[in-house]
């Protein structure tokens, strides 16, 4: 009897027992539940790309991360609940094949990996160019419920692909628009071909490296590379086009007062990388009281660059120098740009502002360019009512002189 009073004791005892260790472990199991959801959106978090989980049936989306919102530029709680294509694609209505890819469609159908480019906006209306990859979430029933969208802002990478196609656009139209003579125009484009390459690869090559690139700073270095490339493309495409408005009658120019010092500053800064690059020295050399000139300030700084680019290219590969001087005349400011490179030959001075000429053919394939730098510089010139000539000495280096008007 005595130990059948003990059992009626100890079983709502031990069933005490029994429940405080289970409420003990349901705290524990919570708080490490709590510390996993905390940790799983710091990763969410510190990704770069748009990542959201989207409801497949509803297109509602679930959860999103730091980045997605930044995207969007709103809050968590203005875009939680919401379907996907009314906040990144300001739609009332989900896309639609054919038109409209959808990746969550396709994941949703396929069970796999879905990839699209599309154009997601963000609340002021501004476009970003994303590639979206989708995959699906597990559900247990063999059926995909939800899926994860990852969004990578490849605007940039569109805006260079941009940039380039219209930069082919503009050489195309340009130099089908100048020559009309079938030798002339079969001249061009072997010339113009060869010389594209190593800017288009470049660009090419550097919009490949972007896909792939792991830090800001990688992307940055990259754009940067592309951006060169870029800048040489739009100097051929700006010497072509100027030759054509010449020979079509069609250039117009802005004549005024213009700073000389200025416009050789922004010359030489504009050919500073060219210069560092083949360790040439420009020495600046003008006097502090130019007197300013009548011409169209764009056009004579398209002429500086041309000439000094010119002279940064032919200067010795050791100890190369550029130097650039002024003299006032009667009525006339005279600059000189001298280089201490190849030289060349005195029946060849004349020839040299010729569109598409070359000293001699290997000069391409060793310094490169079109041979159009000097005939546009001449056009220009010849066109602001100056003149410019060529002194040389074979081995000694060659001095290019051009004339403009005083202001009075």
């Amino acid at each position: 009897p005595i130990r059948h009073s003990l059992h009626i004791l100890a079983i709502p005892l031990l069933g005490n027992v029994y429940y405080l260790e289970a409420k003990e472990r349901s705290k524990r199991a919570r708080k490490e539940l709590r510390e996993s959801r905390d940790f799983i959106k710091s990763v969410f978090d510190g990704v770069h790309d748009a990542i959201s989980v989207v409801d497949v049936k509803s297109q509602k989306l679930l959860s999103v991360n730091r980045a997605f919102l930044e995207s969007v530029k709103m809050e968590e709680h203005e875009v939680l609940g919401r379907p996907c294509y009314e906040i990144t694609h300001r739609r009332t209505s989900p896309c639609e094949p054919p038109d409209d890819t959808c990746p969550l469609k396709e994941t949703a159908v396929t069970g796999g990996l879905a990839v699209a480019e599309h154009i997601h906006y963000d609340r002021d209306g501004n476009r970003h160019y994303v590639e979206v990859t989708t995959v699906p979430l597990p559900s247990g029933n063999g059926t995909v419920e939800q899926v994860i969208h990852t969004a990578r802002d490849v605007t940039e990478r569109k805006k260079a692909e941009e940039e380039v196609r219209r930069s082919h656009e503009r050489l195309e139209k340009a130099y089908t628009e100048l020559f009309g003579l079938e030798r002339l125009k079969s001249d061009i484009i072997a010339n113009v071909t060869h010389e594209l390459r190593t800017p288009v690869t470049i660009c090419g090559t550097s919009l490949e490296l972007l896909r792939d690139a792991a830090s800001e700073e990688e992307r940055k270095e990259i754009l940067s590379m592309a951006e060169d490339a870029l800048k040489r493309l739009n100097t051929m495409v700006e010497n072509l086009v100027s030759i054509g408005e010449v020979h079509r009658g069609e250039l117009r120019l802005n004549i005024k007062d213009v700073d000389v010092k200025e416009a050789v500053s922004a010359a030489v800064q504009s050919l500073a990388d060219a210069a560092l690059k083949r360790r040439v020295t420009i020495n600046d050399r003008l006097p502090p009281d130019l007197p300013k000139v009548r011409a169209d300030g764009r056009a004579l700084k398209m002429v500086l660059r041309n000439i000094i680019g010119n002279s940064i290219k032919f200067s010795k590969d050791t100890g190369g120098w550029v130097k650039i001087d002024a003299v006032r005349e009667e009525g006339h400011l005279r600059l000189s740009i001298s280089d201490n490179g190849i030289g060349m030959e005195e029946d060849k001075l004349q020839k040299i502002f010729q569109p598409l000429y070359q000293i001699d053919p290997t000069s391409t394939r060793a310094y490169g360019g079109m041979g159009m730098g000097l005939a546009v510089a001449e056009s220009l010139i010849t066109a602001m009512k100056g003149r410019i000539w060529a002194e040389s000495q074979i081995g000694k280096g060659t001095t290019i002189h051009l004339t403009l008007p005083i202001s009075n």
